[in-house]
């Protein structure tokens, strides 16, 4: 997780925002819900190269499946789950 947090911002590396969202995949896929998560945010923001709406939400719900409060008030703010 700490590569994500380095190439994200540039810490010791070139900041790469798409390397940084490749590896948060990578957790992601491995069932890690707050990789889950963050990857949802970019994937929302474009931040891995392009906006992939279905895709997040998909990882969104999976994060709060798996019990991750952030997730949760997303979905909650976002009316996609019922508060």
């Amino acid at each position: 997780f700490w590569r994500v947090i380095h190439y994200y911002n540039g810490i010791g590396v070139s900041e790469n925002k798409i390397k940084a969202c490749q590896y948060l995949k990578g957790s992601a896929e491995m069932g890690v819900p707050e990789a889950q998560y963050y990857y949802a945010c970019m994937l929302l923001e474009g931040e891995d190269g392009e906006i992939d709406k279905d895709l997040a939400i998909d990882y969104m719900f999976l994060a709060a499946n798996s019990g991750y409060e952030d997730a949760i008030t997303f979905l909650k703010e976002n009316e996609l789950i019922d508060t």
